[in-house]
């Protein structure tokens, strides 16, 4: 098989992955990275890697991933225009589409999160691995629709039932 055909393959693969949002979370991939490590903040994949982000960035910064630098060579991700949810609507749309859970530490052991599909098991094993990790004792959960309405949300300490039923 030749290279180029090998090429057009991928990117036909991409192409019907992107449906299900998954050429925003290849580009993500490309641009920030995923480890299997969480660090401050940034995206869980719904297989369980993160997608972290640095100190001083935003969770909008993943709009880089719909609209790639031309030097990246990475593809721009067309999504529906959305004035209603501004500069956040990438973030959703990334969200729903690629399955990512948000979160973030905050002041050491306080995790904030939120997601709009039902977390996989490997991402509550991520979560877990969060928790344990940082110590963490409470937390902030926050369950939206796609249209970013808030369909859920629940704060307290890591361990009640009310916030294990979230995670």
């Amino acid at each position: 098989m030749n290279d180029i055909k090998l090429i057009y393959e991928a990117y036909i693969n991409i192409l019907k992955e992107n449906k299900e949002g998954r050429l925003a979370e290849y580009n993500a991939k490309e641009i920030f990275g995923s480890d299997d490590e969480p660090n401050i903040r940034g995206y869980i994949y719904q297989d369980g890697t993160f997608l972290n982000l640095g100190s001083y960035q935003d969770h909008r910064e993943i709009n880089s991933a719909y609209y790639p630098d031309e030097e990246t060579g990475l593809t721009e991700v067309n999504i529906p225009e959305d004035r209603e949810l501004g500069s956040s609507r990438c973030m959703i749309h990334f969200m729903n589409e690629a399955g990512a859970v948000r979160w973030a530490r905050v002041n050491g052991s306080y995790l904030v999160m939120s997601y709009i599909r039902k977390p996989t098991g490997a991402q509550k094993r991520a979560i877990t691995k969060i928790i344990d990790r940082y110590n963490i004792s409470d937390i902030s959960i926050d369950v939206y629709s796609p249209r970013y309405e808030t369909l859920k949300s629940v704060e307290g300490e890591v361990w009640d039932s009310d916030v294990q039923r979230l995670i």
